[in-house]
């Protein structure tokens, strides 16, 4: 295990070293991961603050814009486009989206389907550009071995837009554009902290699975921690580093024995969605599921039905999975158009989302997504001078 910091007046553990994943071409650093144990001013145990509950207030509710006003000026009829993504569940609800909307704006789409593979990924990016693809749409983390056949690609005048690129802003090098940068991941872990904060009544001991060679994952961590440090000197955080290969694998076990040799620990972090498969049912064996509340960023399905049945996971920030598929599209279309991408859509976020809890769960994942407006389609298509249907 990393780090076990109680904020404000005691540090204990030795800080491990995490190790970062190279931005594409950029050559950036990870800033530190120490925790800093000084004294904060915020709110002490059973008092948490009016902006910490007024996040949660606000994110708990269910999206009604798309926050997107500018119509499209012209369809990107014609256009062909390469989507690479890293095969997950929730790639492959927002792929299916972005086909949808795709098809609207009169774009044909090919899935060149790389896998969470880096060698995979690089002959795919060298694919799209050998076949002369108009766009790459690039949905998962980037590596830098990457990078040459990406500014190969870039440089033939194909336009690359990204989601989970690893950027600290919306574009770089060879990337026209790229959704969900290191700044919104850092965000997304604030809020999951805010949301700790107030259901633990700032007395929470945490422990923050997440791995370490994802520049995302890290930065969703960061932001949890620095939120926590800030507002609760109260509450603790004990660091579980974890790879790629042990969801669903060896990691629950892994979490049970953390959580054993700790009776302290009294909530689980879990940076993304799919860190929790597993996870209730090895507590449950092991008899400490009970004294265990979770939060993660980026729920599954089968997420939303462990936090509708009261199994560990109690929230989760969540995307529209269908929503990110009609963004992307309206992106490309926009880049095509010459247009500028619509960024801080929705308090702060470029994109809706929203703080999955038990109350607000009135949906079946499998069929929607409650983190999305409604009718994000009529919205999105309304902007684009189109008509749209949909199963």
């Amino acid at each position: 295990m990393g780090r076990n910091a109680r904020f404000g007046w005691r540090k204990h553990g030795i800080p491990s070293a995490v190790a970062c994943l190279t931005v594409v071409l950029l050559g950036a650093s990870c800033a530190s991961n120490d925790v800093d144990s000084s004294p904060r001013s915020g709110s002490p145990a059973g008092e948490v603050s009016a902006d910490v509950r007024s996040s949660v207030e606000i994110f708990t509710q269910k999206p009604k814009s798309i926050g997107i006003v500018e119509p499209l000026k012209q369809k990107p009829t014609g256009k062909s486009v390469a989507w690479i993504g890293v095969g997950t569940a929730n790639d492959n609800a927002a792929y299916g989206a972005f086909t949808e909307a795709a098809s609207i704006l009169g774009m044909e789409v090919q899935n060149l389907q790389a896998g969470a593979d880096a060698q995979k990924e690089a002959r795919a990016i060298e694919q799209a550009r050998s076949q002369g693809f108009d766009a790459v749409i690039l949905s998962g983390l980037l590596t830098s071995s990457i990078g040459p056949q990406l500014q190969s690609l870039h440089d033939s005048g194909v336009k690359v837009l990204g989601y989970s690129t690893s950027l600290e802003g919306n574009s770089g090098p060879s990337i026209d554009f790229s959704f969900y940068s290191l700044p919104e991941a850092r965000r997304f872990g604030s809020i999951a902290a805010d949301w700790t904060m107030v259901d633990s009544s700032n007395d929470a001991d945490v422990l923050v699975a997440y791995p370490p060679d994802i520049d995302a994952a890290v930065a969703q961590r960061d932001g949890f921690v620095d939120r926590l440090s800030d507002q609760c000197p109260n509450c603790a955080v004990n660091d579980l580093e974890f790879s790629m290969s042990e969801l669903g694998s060896t990691l629950p076990s892994r979490i049970v024995s953390a959580v054993q040799a700790n009776p302290n620990i009294n909530y689980l972090y879990g940076v993304f969605g799919a860190s929790f498969v597993g996870v209730p049912e090895a507590l449950q064996q092991a008899g400490v599921a009970d004294r265990i509340r979770g939060v993660t960023v980026g729920g599954i399905p089968a997420n939303m039905q462990q936090i509708a049945d009261g199994k560990v996971l109690a929230a989760s920030l969540d995307q529209g999975l269908h929503y990110r598929g009609y963004m992307l599209a309206d992106a490309l279309g926009r880049l095509f158009a010459g247009q500028e991408v619509p960024v801080d859509v929705y308090h702060g976020f470029d994109m809706p989302v929203q703080l999955h809890t038990a109350d607000n769960i009135d949906f079946n994942p499998d069929l929607e997504w409650s983190g999305e407006p409604t009718d994000f389609r009529e919205q999105f298509v309304a902007l684009w001078g189109s008509e749209t249907s949909h199963g």
